[in-house]
């Protein structure tokens, strides 16, 4: 339980960011190839908690990233993780970042090359009202 004027919170992250070559492919990625695959959970998240009734106060929240180097196979690994990819491979028998990761070769040239991914945050803050 939050007191009155304590602080609420929700957080979560958008796609990824790598380079304006890559980013199309992993949006494509997520909105046609997973499209489907994602629970309406997820639909939140997209939304940016937009569509969540918030009765606080809000607070406007600077900008956060989060920021990591990766190569492209712990890439693909990383999108392996997402629950859509598996729900897809449930589904399918196939995995779909095999074909995706034959196109992102092109655009990352050294697959063995690290490169920074970021993922911004959002952050819904809210001050809870006095009884």
């Amino acid at each position: 339980m939050v007191k009155p004027n304590g602080i609420i919170a929700a957080w979560a992250y958008c796609l990824p960011a790598i380079t304006p070559e890559i980013d199309p492919l992993i949006q494509n990625f997520h909105d046609v190839t997973l499209d489907k695959y994602w629970r309406e959970e997820n639909r939140l998240v997209e939304k940016g908690y937009t569509t969540i009734p918030f009765p606080f106060t809000q607070i406007a929240a600077p900008d956060f990233f989060v920021e990591k180097q990766m190569n492209l196979y712990d890439f693909i690994g990383y999108l392996n993780t997402w629950s859509a990819t598996q729900r897809f491979i449930t589904e399918h028998g196939t995995n779909p970042t095999t074909p995706l990761l034959n196109e992102l070769k092109v655009p990352w040239k050294d697959s063995n090359f690290d490169r920074k991914i970021t993922w911004k945050l959002f952050l819904k803050i809210g001050r809870v009202g006095a009884v």
